[in-house]
């Protein structure tokens, strides 16, 4: 991050790039997205079993909205770059810079 909190080029770059190989690839890439938010109360994180009757697996739900900030929507952008993330975790956006995922 730069001295006014933006994400330096390098830092989207290495979220466009990062590695997803399995799903917990995308836990690792969510965990970095989180520590680059500057607003925290505009991310939160919930978790869930599907299908508890069946040991179901745990589902995290992230709940993240920009704010209007200009340095949040290039993060955005960088992760919505990253084809085979947003394929796998991206779940709905809403007006507003209002998005959800789940892993």
């Amino acid at each position: 991050m730069d001295s006014d909190g933006y994400p330096l080029p390098e830092t989207l770059k290495r979220i466009q790039e990062w590695e997803i190989k399995e799903p917990k690839d995308c836990l690792g890439l969510i965990a970095y997205v989180e520590q680059l938010w500057i607003y925290p109360s505009y991310f939160t994180a919930h978790a869930r079993r599907v299908r508890p009757w069946k040991h179901g697996r745990l589902q995290r739900r992230y709940e993240i909205s920009t704010g209007g900030w200009s340095g949040h929507e290039d993060i955005i952008d960088a992760m919505q770059s990253n084809w085979l993330f947003w394929a796998l975790a991206w779940y709905s956006h809403r007006t507003g810079g209002h998005y959800e995922f789940r892993v």
